[in-house]
């Protein structure tokens, strides 16, 4: 059952801040017949009643006075008609089943909008708290009655976890005011449970005597020597009498007067007190005030932060109220630069404390560390301070310390202020450190995983390794053990099946060390099958029709088929590293004379340029009938056959591509311009919606493609009509930010660069799907180049290695 939440909220936060002004007219003691209860109202006869005149104010679940339910004035007669709102605002309203999650699977229940309002609180006529109105279930004294109000109809029959809370529900909520019970099982399991035909019972439950002294003042600013005036009013909680001590938690803040006498408090009646607890509450002044003095001494601590006033007697502290003090005294400012230390066993480890005059202070700061555990000691220290002074403390932690947690706290009193600062202290159970680094694996391979283990708060003893959360294809042990005494290395075997993809996993190493387990986790890429390039120098790369890898080295091309096959041709030149697969079916390299390869049988013709070119050049554009197009300072159509060349007036429009018989180029406005090989007749075009040249242009059945930073247009010459595609993810609906292109597939499927919270990446954007269908880590490769199919074949580290999405 839920106690009386007074012990934990302060006054302003329960509602009597605003208590005054509402009270007075609200409602009106009855002597008509007693009041029905409901779902609507907290309504009865309480037996037991504290007041001759008050006030009745409606509590919401948390405690708190409500802040809309208007409160009502009492008499004597213990007659209660608090009645709720028709629909409460939504400042009271919540979540029901917030941060609560299911036993069964961990996932979040469903839940509804409700306001929830548990009893209430009576008070005498000056606000003094009596106690608390507690509904019950008139056949189960130990079932609570909540007054919710529900937003809609909602059932709930769950089995939830709500942080701390173990809780059950049976719910059937009407739209409105509904009854429910709370109900605790003794083992901390709560249950919720709607009783739409339940009585309430109403009960009164006295707070536990105490005294709170309220005042309006948050922040008091106070210089050594000097005193200020505070209007206090002291809150009589459950009818307290008697003569009190005043008196503040800081050394050298003196109350003036120091003692005061409280008479009974009006309205309510003496009566003997039920267990409760009373913490510090704070309201403003209500009718009735006491002014007192706060006094410092000359030589008052530096104070800046919380102070309480303090109300107490012979049995001990009654009530306090926190303020924020600036007092001007002398002490000193302290600094430290961690709060947290991680010890070894049989190690240590320093803290700078670092002293700062305030106030003028000049003289010995004792500095101390207490609550220290057993098998830890540091050594105090007195500090000279004189404008600044320092220190170093060594914490020594014995080879017998009991490993944990342990918050302790750095003491330093200068004159006569007391510093506190806490301090966590970690002395970590005997294990091992582990260390390791990113591993790449390839299809069909095994590599080392190199792990370090490094003994920890003196452990020395076996160890088991395991590889867990290894992605599909990839094997590890089982376990792999090793003796640990000192710093110890070992591999840790890794194969990848033959089908391994293309991946980024993180996966984990777990190292059990006696007691303790450690779990570091590693980022491990899987990659396809890897073919040794036999070429060296500056490497080209093409991709022919049937999906085959040619790559050229010095005077070598080597074509690597889909299926592993290699073979080499020789080249009669150097490749200038670059390598071209033309329309007419023939590879191209880009040295001068340029070098024609025929991918069937590796014969090899070569053709000078008739313009003159010569040395190394980027391989050239052909078109269908094997014409070359060149762009220098102007652009030509060269025939190697024929050796003629013809210039093409293009303007201001730059060669793109070439497919079938027809070269594209295009205008730094997006102009595009279409060059019939045969005629060197030239079609113009303006794409809708395009104004600049930028972006990666190809062609595909007919439909100009641009790849662009922001988006990827496709552009239908015969209709002239364009599209624009958001590079948006199928899966999330996510747009994605694009850094470039690495080519495109028969069916206009583009691979694209992207990045992510992983790092490059590398994205497959299909027209027909609407967006990325695909996203995998990118590899740091020299070449990327793109097959019909959308395969990518790309090279790294001296190796070819084919993807299929």
């Amino acid at each position: 059952m839920k106690k009386s939440l007074i012990s934990s909220k302060s006054l302003s936060v329960l509602g009597l801040t605003g208590l005054l002004t509402a009270c007075g007219g609200a409602g009106t003691p009855s002597s008509s017949p007693i009041p029905t209860p409901g779902a609507d109202r907290i309504a009865g006869q309480v037996e037991t009643w504290p007041l001759d005149a008050g006030y009745i104010a409606a509590l919401t679940f948390d405690g708190a006075i409500s802040d809309i339910v208007d409160p009502i004035d009492a008499d004597g007669s213990g007659r209660v008609d608090l009645r709720f709102p028709a629909r409460p605002p939504a400042t009271e309203q919540s979540s029901l089943l917030q941060g609560c999650t299911r036993v069964s699977s961990g996932d979040t229940p469903p839940s509804t909008s409700v306001a929830m309002y548990s009893g209430a609180m009576l008070l005498g006529r000056e606000f003094d708290p009596a106690g608390e109105l507690v509904e019950t279930d008139s056949t189960d004294p130990n079932t609570q009655i909540l007054h919710v109000h529900s937003a809609t109809a909602f059932t709930s029959g769950e089995n939830l976890n709500c942080s701390a809370v173990h809780l059950r529900t049976d719910l059937n909520l009407t739209a409105g005011w509904n009854l429910v019970g709370l109900k605790s099982d003794g083992s901390g399991a709560l249950t919720l449970t709607s009783l739409p035909s339940a009585t309430p019972k109403l009960t009164f439950s006295r707070y536990t005597k105490g005294v709170l002294p309220a005042f309006d003042a948050t922040t008091v600013s106070l210089m050594a020597g000097n005193s200020i005036d505070m209007a206090v009013r002291f809150l009589q909680v459950g009818g307290y009498t008697g003569t009190v001590k005043l008196g503040t938690d800081v050394p050298g803040l003196t109350v003036e007067p120091s003692t005061i006498t409280l008479t009974s408090p009006a309205g309510i009646r003496a009566m003997s007190a039920r267990p409760s607890t009373v913490q510090a509450l704070g309201m403003r002044a209500a009718s009735t005030t006491a002014t007192i003095t706060l006094r410092a001494d000359a030589d008052a601590p530096y104070v800046q932060g919380k102070a309480r006033l303090i109300v107490s007697d012979a049995s001990g502290e009654l009530g306090s109220n926190p303020f924020d003090l600036y007092l001007s005294g002398k002490g000193v400012q302290v600094q430290i630069d961690h709060d947290a230390l991680t010890i070894e066993r049989d190690h240590t480890a320093t803290l700078p404390v670092r002293l700062y005059t305030l106030g003028g202070f000049n003289g010995a700061a004792d500095v101390s560390v207490t609550g220290l555990p057993e098998g830890v000691t540091v050594a105090p220290a007195t500090v000279n301070v004189q404008g600044y002074g320092t220190t170093t403390l060594k914490f020594v932690v014995g080879p017998a310390a009991t490993p944990g947690v342990y918050d302790v706290n750095l003491i330093v009193q200068a004159g006569r202020q007391r510093t506190v600062l806490p301090i966590r202290i970690t002395i970590p159970e005997p294990s091992v450190q582990v260390g390791t680094a990113p591993m790449t694996i390839y299809a069909g391979e095994t590599t080392q995983l190199p792990v370090t283990l490094v003994p920890v708060s003196g452990f020395s003893g076996p160890v088991e390794i395991r590889l867990v959360d290894l992605p599909p294809g990839v094997t590890a042990p089982d376990v792999t053990r090793v003796d640990v005494d000192g710093t110890v290395g070992i591999n840790v075997s890794l194969t990848a099946a033959t089908s391994t993809t293309l991946n980024l996993s993180n996966i984990k190493v777990q190292v059990k060390a006696a007691a303790t387990t450690v779990t570091t986790p590693v980022t491990l890429r899987t990659v396809p099958a890897r073919f040794k390039l036999t070429n060296n120098g500056f490497v080209g790369a093409a991709v022919d029709s049937s999906g085959a890898l040619w790559t050229s080295g010095d005077r070598t091309v080597q074509k690597i088929a889909p299926d592993g096959t290699t073979s080499s041709y020789d080249l009669p030149q150097f490749s200038c590293g670059s390598l071209n697969f033309g329309q007419d079916g023939f590879l191209w390299t880009g040295s001068l004379p340029f070098t024609r390869i025929d991918p069937q049988t590796g014969d090899t013709r070569t053709y000078t340029d008739p313009g003159g070119l010569g040395g190394c050049f980027v391989a050239p554009l052909v078109d269908a009938s094997g014409r070359l197009w060149l762009s220098t300072a102007v652009t030509r159509r060269v025939d190697p056959v024929n050796n003629t060349t013809v210039d093409v007036s293009l303007g201001q429009a730059n060669l793109r591509t070439v497919r079938g018989n027809t070269a594209w180029a295009m205008q730094y406005d997006g102009q595009l311009l279409a060059v019939y090989a045969d005629t060197l007749a030239i079609t113009r075009y303006t794409i809708p919606g395009v104004t600049n040249g930028g972006g990666t242009l190809s062609v595909r059945d007919g439909i100009v493609w641009i790849a662009r930073d922001a988006d990827l247009v496709r552009f239908d010459p015969a209709s002239g009509l364009s599209r624009f595609l958001p590079y948006r993810d199928v899966t999330s609906g996510a747009t994605l930010q694009v850094a470039g292109t690495l080519g495109v597939d028969r069916t206009g499927r583009h691979w694209l660069v992207g990045s992510d919270a992983s790092g490059s990446t590398w994205m497959l954007f299909d027209p027909a799907a609407g967006g990325i269908v695909k996203v995998v880590p990118a590899m740091n490769s020299s070449r990327v180049v793109v097959t019909e199919d959308g395969s990518l074949w790309f090279l790294v580290d001296g190796y070819a290695v084919l993807y299929r999405p």
